[in-house]
């Protein structure tokens, strides 16, 4: 079962513009609810409002922060069908943004920071992140962050790291709770600009490959279980449309799970 909770949160947490994987559970409700966009090749304009666009720190040409700004994927793999959600740039911050990612039955927030080198995600997953597995569920909070998680000038050969610190609870049979401490360690590489077919259309996109590596210690009647997942994420940004496309895989004694989102559709203000 703690096996299981850790190769969920490694498939689930990667703090890409909200791509993140939910089976079931529910979560925080913050921020306005969007519905999923229809599949497009090509960016829709808005005629009111006028959403905000990003300047200064917060430019980015691989993840184009204007306010309103939506994307929705698909989800294939892993522990659950077929899955769609959407991202949404909801609110714009003196010194960063909000960023809301709306499934089915779970709408999370993630809050990013605007550094002079890169745009920084301060949540892992999403603020208090739910995760659960079969009867399960597991609430983590991050706190500490280091790293950058999108660099501002990016390029093939570049390569970057950011960490997460956790905390939270999980539920267990019988009414009992475990307190879960953790960390997530993330190292990436630019490595070149591939063309990539997806649902929303064909990009010029720069692949870029991360390693991955959970450690989870579950602490419950004085008995301190740790587990460590490894795996590797490939993901695809398109200048100025973000994120297109990634494969995660994670390995937990001997068995490959394997995760791909999927642009569907996209709305750039």
């Amino acid at each position: 079962m703690i096996v299981s909770l850790a190769v969920g949160a490694l498939a689930c947490g990667l703090p890409s513009f909200g791509g993140s994987q939910v089976d079931g559970g529910t979560g925080s409700e913050a921020g306005p609810q969007v519905s999923p966009t229809e599949a497009s090749p090509t960016a829709v304009s808005v005629d009111t409002p006028v959403p905000s666009s990003a300047s200064g720190d917060c430019a980015n040409m691989y993840f184009p922060v204007i306010q309103g700004a939506t994307w929705t994927y698909e989800v294939t793999g892993g522990s659950s069908d077929t899955a769609q959600y959407t991202d949404t740039i909801s609110e714009l911050t003196g010194d960063g943004f909000i960023l809301t990612s709306e499934f089915d039955e779970v709408t999370r927030t993630q809050r990013w920071s605007c550094k002079s080198d890169g745009l920084v995600a301060l949540d892992f997953g999403g603020a208090s992140a739910t995760l659960a597995v079969a009867d399960l569920q597991a609430v983590f909070d991050t706190t500490e962050v280091s790293g950058i998680t999108l660099p501002r000038d990016l390029a093939a050969g570049d390569t970057w790291s950011q960490s997460f610190k956790l905390e939270g609870n999980q539920t267990l049979p019988g009414d009992q709770t475990a307190e879960v401490k953790g960390s997530v360690d993330y190292g990436s590489t630019a490595v070149e600009i591939e063309s990539v077919t997806v649902p929303a259309g064909t990009f010029e996109a720069l692949r870029v490959e991360s390693t991955t590596k959970m450690d989870i210690t579950i602490k419950l009647s004085g008995f301190a279980v740790p587990t460590t997942i490894e795996g590797t994420v490939v993901r695809w940004y398109a200048p100025d449309i973000g994120y297109v496309r990634s494969v995660e895989t994670s390995n937990v004694l001997g068995a490959e799970v394997e995760v791909t989102i999927e642009l569907t559709g996209y709305q750039i203000p």
